[in-house]
């Protein structure tokens, strides 16, 4: 929700090559963005031309049933790492067709009305007699660019580009008396997409967070309008919300108002109970 894509953990096999004998891919936990863009190969706003079930550079061609990737011809509209990429350029993107691991059906999101413009922040792959090929996958940040928000167009074009500091997702948890608004924390370098999209708040983390090291060597979130605005709203909400009290004795840390509505709320509990 709110354009945002949550890089999700996958694990298949141990390795991270792509052979001839079958695709492999492994990403551990989920990814910010901005460790995405730093721990890729490139980083490329492109137009998708066209996708067809292709083998691999040197591989012999099995067939559209049975080839094993999807070959994606993009031109090059703007790169955003330092290569050799100039836009206009041809090129030619893999992705694993049969498996989760893959995005071989980029070109129906085209048919069905999606831009072909994509973001694909992907990796340099290598077949066994050491050729080279670029792929994606689903451990890789793939989205149509229309969905790219400003901030995160300011992170590919050089926000993101501080690549010194660990993002550590967060999903702890909760202690007595902690808001859902302490799932989230403005000074450090940690981001909960996860709980963020269960609470139906904005990712502020994703959508406009940077990653900086700060020059007392801590990393903290750069301290930008939008951030900020974002983080401020989300809080305001979430303040509101009820705390993470597990026992009638934790209502205790309430006064007034909140305090009647969490002894009212284990009162109804514990009437259903009887029920």
């Amino acid at each position: 929700m709110f354009g945002v894509v949550i890089i999700v953990s996958l694990t298949f096999l141990a390795g991270t090559s792509y052979g001839k004998n079958g695709q492999r891919c492994t990403c551990n936990m989920v990814h910010h963005v901005q460790e995405e863009f730093c721990n890729s190969d490139y980083a490329l706003h492109v137009m998708i031309h066209a996708g067809v079930p292709s083998p691999l550079p040197g591989e012999r061609d099995l067939g559209d049933i049975n080839n094993k990737y999807m070959k994606y011809e993009v031109e090059v509209v703007e790169s955003f790492k330092e290569d050799d990429f100039e836009k206009g350029q041809i090129i030619n993107v893999y992705s694993p067709r049969h498996d989760i691991c893959g995005k071989p059906g980029l070109m129906d999101e085209i048919r069905g009305g999606t831009s072909n413009e994509y973001l694909f922040v992907g990796d340099i792959g290598q077949i066994e007699d050491g050729d080279e090929f670029m792929v994606i996958t689903n451990c890789n940040w793939v989205e149509p660019w229309e969905d790219i928000g400003e901030s995160q167009r300011d992170g590919l074009r050089g926000m993101y580009t501080d690549c010194s500091c660990t993002i550590f997702p967060v999903s702890g948890p909760m202690d007595i008396g902690d808001t859902n608004a302490d799932r989230f924390s403005y000074d450090n370098c940690f981001f909960n997409p996860v709980k963020a999209q269960v609470l139906k708040v904005k990712d502020c983390e994703t959508l406009h967070g940077f990653c900086l090291r700060q020059s007392d060597r801590t990393c903290r979130w750069e301290n930008t309008d939008a951030f900020q605005e974002c983080f401020a709203t989300r809080k305001s909400s979430l303040t509101t919300s009820a705390a993470a009290v597990t026992t009638k004795e934790g209502c205790k840390l309430f006064s007034g108002r909140k305090k009647r509505q969490c002894l009212l709320k284990f009162l109804k509990n514990r009437n259903n109970g009887r029920k």
